[in-house]
């Protein structure tokens, strides 16, 4: 037997006198013990009468009209059962069914009646220029925004174009109604911008590569950050700066050239040279490698197959073949040879250059 919700412990808006608050109550219990029984009839007798009841907070009378819309689902009184749940909802539209042991056609009719049910939301922000709004993770437009949600519960995040300020809210949307909410965008994030005289230098901010001068705006933390820059043949630069939400600052730095002295003294210290990559001849040593690799391997594939074929043209008595791949085979086999010694050559010398180059 299906069972119905059970009875709230409080209500909400529109308090009524605390006798009849208990009187309704009582009631309700009672209609939920007759649904469990079966005798739906009797049941919905009580719930007709609570409802007539002047002075019920939203809360109760929305409960007793969804309890009503499940009765007449059971009844199979379903031109009563829809505006009944919809009245419920237009009142109280977090109220839920989901979780109830109800008939699945009741549970249908319900979620169906909810899902129809709309109402208009207006959305403003003390920083409204160019802020984009988000409802429930999904973009909705620019503010100021108009537009129309499912009833019930939302989530509302506005942000502005820079990222730099933000806002978040929670909401609930009533049935037909205009519910207008202004938010005020707190700082979240920070913008820096660096350039470095020369440009070039690698940017480390808290510990973390964040790209080559000139670099940003990039979006950090508000607070204090430890700011590091390197650039080959320059002193390392390091200095705290504390930027502050909301905010876009902007720092030029001017590095000092090493003397010979420094440039002796720190032979491996990082480089990054107008964007060229670290380990730069490292890496065209390690790629030389590679190919001459492969020329060699293939040039060896190319002179075994041709010594296969020269053997079989000398069993087979072909001159011509025979005297063609006699000169040609050890050819291949020179080409693939040194291929594969300039190779192992270029990958040890990769290989120091990788510890060199740091």
């Amino acid at each position: 037997m299906p069972s119905m919700a059970a009875v709230p412990a409080s209500a909400g808006k529109n308090k009524p006198q605390p006798t009849q608050h208990q009187s309704a109550l009582q009631a309700l219990e009672l209609s939920q013990k007759a649904f469990a029984e079966g005798k739906f009839q009797q049941a919905l007798r009580l719930l007709l009468k609570i409802e007539q009841q002047p002075n019920l907070s939203d809360e109760i009378r929305a409960r007793v009209l969804l309890e009503m819309g499940i009765t007449h689902s059971v009844l199979n009184h379903h031109e009563q059962a829809a505006p009944a749940m919809k009245s419920a909802l237009q009142l109280d539209p977090l109220i839920d069914l989901s979780s109830q042991e109800v008939k699945s056609s009741a549970l249908n009719l319900f979620l169906s009646t909810r899902e129809r049910l709309r109402g208009m939301i207006e959305l403003t922000a003390d920083k409204q220029e160019q802020a984009e709004a988000k409802i429930d993770g999904e973009k909705c437009g620019f503010l100021p925004y108009k537009g129309t949600l499912r009833i019930g519960r939302h989530e509302v995040e506005v942000i502005s174009e820079d990222k730099l300020w933000q806002a978040k809210q929670s909401l609930v949307i009533f049935a037909d109604r205009l519910s207008s909410v202004h938010v005020i965008l707190k700082p979240v994030q920070a913008a820096l911008s660096i350039n470095t005289t020369p440009p070039g230098a690698e940017v480390m901010i808290d510990r973390t590569r964040q790209g080559y001068s000139p670099l940003g705006p990039i979006l950090i933390s508000p607070g204090k950050h430890r700011l590091q820059l390197q650039l080959f043949g320059h002193l390392p630069y390091k200095q705290d700066v504390f930027v502050a939400g909301g905010k876009k600052d902007y720092l030029q730095i001017a590095l000092k050239a090493m003397s010979g002295t420094h440039l002796l003294a720190v032979p491996n210290a990082k480089y990054h040279q107008q964007g060229r990559p670290k380990r730069l001849w490292t890496w065209i040593f390690a790629s030389t490698a590679v190919f001459s690799g492969a020329i060699g391997l293939g040039f060896g594939i190319w002179a075994k197959n041709g010594y296969a074929q020269y053997q079989e043209a000398a069993a087979q008595g072909n001159e011509a073949r025979y005297l063609e791949l006699r000169e040609a085979v050890p050819a291949r086999a020179w080409v693939a040879n040194s291929s594969l010694i300039f190779a192992g050559a270029c990958a040890i010398t990769s290989g120091i250059l990788y510890f060199l180059q740091k």
